[in-house]
């Protein structure tokens, strides 16, 4: 989810990223989680508590909203399917 947050990552470098956790066998979409039966109102609760006052959302350089939270949740869970299914490690 992080690394679908920040619009100002590089693509090359998110994908990088990516591709790396899935050569090492981490979660990378829901279904890898267990998670894709889960409602958007309890990624919204997540959105609700990642980005409140005191959270480690503040730290970033750039604005963080609930909305943008739960946009980069579904963003991380899409990508995750693409990458998977590009190098043939799909469901």
């Amino acid at each position: 989810t992080q690394l679908c947050l920040d619009d100002e990552m590089d693509p090359s470098r998110r994908l990088a990223i990516l591709d790396f956790e899935i050569a090492l066998g981490l979660p990378v979409t829901f279904e890898d989680l267990g998670c894709e039966s889960v409602p958007e109102e309890r990624w919204r609760e997540v959105g609700d508590i990642c980005s409140a006052a005191g959270s480690l959302s503040s730290n970033h350089s750039f604005p963080v909203t609930s909305q943008s939270i739960v946009n980069a949740i579904y963003a991380a869970d899409a990508l995750g399917r693409e990458r998977k299914e590009a190098l043939g490690k799909g469901y």
